[in-house]
């Protein structure tokens, strides 16, 4: 599969962002110019068009109109004598791998659901981690019937394509140094159509995307390999499809989730909170985390609340949203904080099971993040829901229509702050 990060308006990943957009120059993935290590002879990286072009050819275009362009080149080598210790090498390999990466989650929110199922999210998760060091594992089938994932089985149940659950790991750091990891979770549903509780057919093209949490997951712990940052990442994505027929989950069921809770489903649309609820107790018990994060397109009120200027940012450790807060200014992804109150809590219990899975129109983003914080015990948990920040139909400086890879950026910039505050 090969899909053009240029039809998303990205950057192609093998091409350097133009330094001089605003948005990139803010970023810390742009620090120093790339020709600052540059020999003198060298040819300057973005060269003007010729003042005169050949027939055929005008002269603010170097080819033949309808013709591809010839990729940009990629900085000169450095001619530094401390080649190792040169910051403006080092500031643009960063600035290269973000947006390579920035530009893979994009990717994957972008390919069609046809042909990126779980299965298939999975082998990309897979393909990422043979090319960058990082350690993979898939959860499927029998495995995941025996791990009790009833939540996450539940969700992909009418679907052809089963669920698959993917542990990403970079193991970064120092050996003497054993500290808790890091967490990353990701909501992968690769198509969501809402099941028996059926979405309008007016823009559920775009359902594709609610896979941008789980795609942004998979770049951050891209960079983190690729820039070997010194911290244990684990990187945990809940995969499936959500569809209707005579197999799929139905309202009125009650389902026993990992951790032993059962869930009331009210809402078979309200399926990303489900396999969350799953995912989160089986990084809390299986990896004991320092702090952990999961990122989803989770509810349409944050659609409605902060549209695509800001994400929504919730969670048990106010320290932990600030840091995130700061990391997203870093990268000029803005985090908006939302509270948590005990009548958000409240609101999401049943009559019938212990929790129920929608608590209506009321506080939606806040009830949601309601709902995973019963599964988190008391490890420091920050949900960011990026519906309204996952995708866009606006076009800006670096974004047409389509993903924009949120997150991933970010993400780098709390892990990168993370293992300073700890070294």
């Amino acid at each position: 599969m090969n899909w053009d990060s240029t039809a998303s308006g990205a950057w192609p990943a093998a091409r350097l962002p133009r330094p001089e957009s605003a948005n990139w120059a803010a970023s810390r993935f742009w620090p120093l110019a790339p020709e600052a290590c540059a020999p003198k002879t060298a040819r300057p990286l973005w060269p003007r068009a010729p003042s005169s072009a050949p027939t055929g050819m005008t002269a603010s275009r170097a080819t033949p109109r309808g013709a591809p362009r010839n990729p940009r080149p990629r900085p000169p080598p450095c001619s530094s004598p401390r080649r190792r210790a040169c910051p403006a090498c080092d500031g643009a390999k960063e600035a290269v791998w973000g947006a390579e990466s920035q530009n893979l989650a994009r990717d994957l929110s972008n390919a069609p659901g046809n042909e990126l199922p779980p299965a298939g999210l999975s082998r990309e998760a897979r393909r990422v981690a043979r090319e960058t060091g990082l350690t993979c594992r898939i959860i499927r089938g029998a495995e995941l019937e025996r791990g009790g994932f009833s939540a996450l089985r539940a969700v992909g149940s009418g679907s052809a394509n089963p669920p698959q659950l993917i542990v990403l790991e970079h193991r970064g750091a120092p050996a003497k140094r054993k500290s808790a990891p890091l967490c990353l979770v990701g909501k992968g549903i690769t198509f969501d159509s809402g099941g028996i509780s059926l979405k309008p057919s007016g823009g559920m093209e775009e359902m594709k995307h609610d896979m941008s949490g789980a795609a942004a997951v998979i770049g951050a712990l891209r960079t983190a390999a690729l820039l070997k940052i010194p911290a244990h990442v684990v990187g945990i994505i809940a995969a499936a499809e959500n569809m209707p027929s005579g197999t799929a989950y139905r309202p009125g069921d009650v389902i026993q989730s990992r951790a032993g809770k059962t869930i009331e489903v009210t809402n078979t649309d309200a399926e990303g909170r489900v396999v969350l609820a799953d995912a989160l107790d089986y990084a809390v018990k299986q990896f004991a985390p320092e702090a952990m994060i999961d990122l989803a397109t989770l509810t349409g009120a944050a659609m409605i609340a902060f549209g695509p200027w800001a994400t929504a940012a919730m969670g048990n450790d106010d320290k932990l949203v600030e840091e995130i807060q700061r990391a997203g200014d870093a990268v000029s992804e803005r985090m908006c904080p939302v509270p948590l109150l005990p009548e958000h809590r409240r609101e999401m219990r049943s009559t019938i099971a212990d929790l129920k899975n929608s608590g209506g129109r009321e506080g939606g983003v806040s009830t949601a993040g309601a709902f995973l914080q019963a599964f988190v015990g008391d490890t420091p948990w920050a949900h960011l829901d990026i519906a309204g920040t996952g995708w866009t139909n606006r076009r800006t400086p670096y974004h047409r229509h389509g993903a924009t890879g949120v997150g991933v950026r970010m993400l780098v910039a709390w892990m990168q702050a993370r293992v300073q505050q700890n070294a």
